[in-house]
């Protein structure tokens, strides 16, 4: 995650979902006992008529997306003979189950909900999507590979003659905004509203209060009483930081325009609270010398994005900012976590941003980029961001040999490890000249070629990557590779068994292979 300070989506029309009880599932089978059937719902808002099957059940979702299973089968929906990814039936399922992800930028994600809401017959998605029975004869001989490079190639015609009022493919933006609204009621994925959920972050379908305390069975840490945690402070442990020199061009575009920025940052902080995730209200970081504040966890946002820098289900959150104010440089101290919980308990913790090796700042207040006219005579210089005018950064392709080279002359001695990041450009089948960047693979700081060709300041690095050690998506190959990107790194420093932290990285120009 390259970035950039974090933003959250204010004034949006917010998705009335209807989850109550109430229609059918569609199904047609009559072999199960009632008592045996569970009822789930589909949302991109509530999806209409949209084929579904299980071993025990099938049919088409009705008005409210809903749909019937048995406890412990998987379900996979369909459009046509398009197979949208199975995945375990529940009572909410959203594209990011589909793709097994929480991330709302992962192709599948993405490129599923362009298509489901491109597909909606009066084409406004936010009064609920309804496939038209025309989208599914048309797509009765289709295959698609949601991750594919060519996907909207692929889908063109079925949009175009899908019975909906939109003939071409919602852009990924809309799309997104669209899923996010939808998602924001509901954080838990349990189909029970944020408002009305007395565990907000655990999915408890029932709403088992044992107790009755107002805090649900699945994430009340003593659900039969006594409360012994009620009201317990959170507690701050580990901080790590990082600082990130950032070219003008990442993946092909200018990464803020205007006016670039060369100086992100990352903080990675572990936060435990006694009564349990739910408890927590906000986390926030914030530069006392600048009065600049972020968020890791915003009261203000709710389902994804409000969980967005959490880090799966553990109690670590982390995320990469910027500052508006200081596009250029960072202050190095002064900084500081501040955790609130629901019951205002609120508990502070001071840190700085380590230099190079994980060292303490010291005498020194900045870390800047030579983008930077201020003053440097307390400061230091980020991490290299290698160039093609600068570093003599290029790259070539070799089908014969079936191998990447990429050479270039660092003249930092403070990089120890360096990685590579792929591109691909994929053409959207609307133009020859439209289309977009992808990010597609990457090369492993550990993989063969590298490890063998370290980097040595004022020697030219001529690395050869043989195809077979390219980590690639899936839908690319390595005569998709386009452009890359040079990472490096100072010193990986061994923070507990098996982990390791780098505290300084640049990330290069934008460069082509030739």
């Amino acid at each position: 995650m390259f970035g950039f300070k974090r933003f959250n989506l204010t004034n949006l029309v917010v998705l009335t979902l209807l989850l109550s009880a109430c229609g059918g599932g569609g199904s047609n089978s009559s072999q199960a006992e009632p008592d045996s059937l569970l009822k789930g719902q589909f949302i991109d808002s509530p999806v209409e008529n949209l084929k579904y099957r299980t071993t025990s059940q099938s049919g088409f979702t009705n008005s409210l997306g809903e749909f019937i299973y048995k406890e412990g089968e998987r379900i996979t929906f369909s459009i046509g003979g398009i197979d949208l990814p199975s995945t375990q039936a529940g009572p909410l399922i959203t594209p990011l189950d589909l793709a097994g992800t929480t991330d709302l930028d992962h192709p599948a994600v993405v490129n599923i909900a362009r298509l489901l809401q491109s597909l909606d017959r009066d084409g406004n998605p936010d009064n609920g999507i309804k496939i038209d029975n025309q989208a599914h004869q048309s797509a009765e001989n289709m295959f698609i590979d949601f991750e594919h490079a060519n996907f909207v190639a692929n889908i063109t015609n079925l949009v175009a003659n899908s019975g909906s009022l939109i003939t071409s493919l919602v852009d990924k933006e809309s799309a997104i905004a669209h899923l996010m609204r939808s998602l924001e009621i509901i954080a838990d994925t349990d189909a029970v509203l944020d408002e009305e959920d007395n565990c907000v972050n655990h999915a408890n379908s029932n709403q088992l209060d044992t107790d009755g305390d107002g805090q649900g069975d699945a994430c009340d840490l003593t659900p039969n009483g006594p409360d012994i945690h009620r009201n317990s402070a959170p507690e701050i442990g580990t901080i790590l930081t990082d600082i990130r020199h950032l070219p003008d061009t990442y993946g092909g575009t200018t990464n803020v325009d205007p006016p670039p920025v060369n100086i992100g940052f990352t903080v990675n902080v572990q936060i435990s609270d006694p009564d349990g995730f739910d408890d927590l209200e906000y986390v926030d970081i914030v530069q006392l010398d600048d009065n600049w504040w972020w968020s890791l966890l915003d009261p203000s946002s709710w389902g994804a994005q409000r969980n967005s820098c959490r880090i799966g289900d553990s109690d670590v959150f982390e995320c990469v900012f910027h500052s508006s104010e200081r596009l250029h440089t960072i202050k190095l101290s002064n900084w500081k976590v501040i955790v609130v919980d629901k019951s205002g308990n609120q508990i502070e913790k001071q840190f700085n941003f380590s230099v190079f090796g994980g060292e303490e700042p010291g005498t020194y207040d900045i870390i800047y980029s030579p983008q930077y006219d201020g003053d440097i005579s307390n400061g230091i210089p980020a991490l290299e961001s290698l160039s093609e005018e600068a570093n003599g950064l290029v790259g070539y392709i070799n089908e014969g040999t079936q191998s990447f080279r990429i050479e270039f002359q660092a003249t930092d001695t403070r990089i120890k490890n360096y990685e590579i990041q792929l591109w691909s450009y994929v053409y959207d089948g609307v133009s020859e000249d439209s289309g977009d960047w992808f990010y597609t693979g990457y090369v492993p700081l550990d993989s063969a070629s590298i490890m063998s060709t370290p980097i040595v300041a004022g020697v030219t690095t001529e690395l050869d990557i043989n195809w077979s050690e390219v980590i690639l998506k899936p839908g690319f190959s390595p005569m998709d590779i386009d452009a890359g990107h040079v990472v490096v790194f100072d010193e990986f420093i061994e923070i507990g068994p098996d982990h390791y932290w780098s505290y300084q990285l640049g990330t290069s120009d934008f460069f082509w292979f030739w």
